[in-house]
């Protein structure tokens, strides 16, 4: 009895290189990722192609290093969207990238340029609400700045002009939204918002390239 729940226990630890993550498996079932799962799929930062192997062969990751025989193609997530990825996106996976994103809110802004007009976004990152308290606190583990919440999260995401399908965490499958506060990952899905701009009373504007203007030379950012 005791070796048999042993091995239980080593099959659930030890899944192999096949099973599909847990946050993917998630992702899978929501309406808004099943249905255009068919289309392009870009995985930001995309790493050894964990991720990009259960999408089609249409899909492809980029990443800082270049890892072509994956699909897997150089960028750096600061400078402009290359132009071959312009509006190619059905949607953009980005697992555990944006808490290594220096100005998440350009970041955001920038990518939506990847995505077709019927593109979605879903970001995975780590949930802070379970390790620390007060509305600043976060962790820091070796490069990865964790400071976001269920709420941080769907705000950074909103904020920067998309429309919220999903936020909660992955990890409790039926529970994803009442649970998100205990959830190691928490997820959102979005789709950009069409025509977004700052409301008046903000010192910024978006130009027509989609580029930040701040309105007086002294506010920096």
């Amino acid at each position: 009895m005791f070796m048999r729940i042993t091995q239980e226990i080593f099959k659930k630890l030890n899944r192999g290189p096949n099973v599909v993550p847990r946050r993917l498996k998630f992702a899978m079932k929501q309406n808004d990722f099943s249905s255009r799962i068919n289309g392009v799929v870009v995985d930001l930062g995309a790493g050894s192609g964990e991720y990009l192997k259960y999408f089609n062969e249409i899909s492809f990751g980029l990443d800082i290093t270049e890892v072509p025989e994956k699909r897997i193609y150089h960028w750096n997530f600061t400078s402009n969207v290359r132009k071959e990825d312009l509006g190619i996106a059905s949607i953009l996976w980005c697992s555990n990238l944006l808490e290594h994103v220096l100005s998440p809110h350009e970041f955001l802004i920038g990518i939506k340029k990847i995505l077709s007009y019927d593109g979605i976004l879903v970001v995975a990152v780590p949930n802070t609400s379970i390790f620390n308290l007060g509305p600043f606190s976060g962790t820091l583990q070796a490069d990865h700045v964790n400071f976001f919440t269920n709420t941080t999260l769907r705000l950074t995401v909103e904020f920067a002009g998309y429309e919220i399908l999903y936020s909660g965490t992955s990890s409790f499958p039926k529970l994803g939204k009442l649970l998100a506060k205990f959830g190691p990952t928490i997820m959102v899905i979005a789709k950009p918002v069409h025509n977004f701009q700052y409301s008046s009373n903000a010192n910024k504007i978006l130009d027509k390239e989609g580029k930040i203007i701040f309105k007086s030379e002294s506010i920096g950012h």
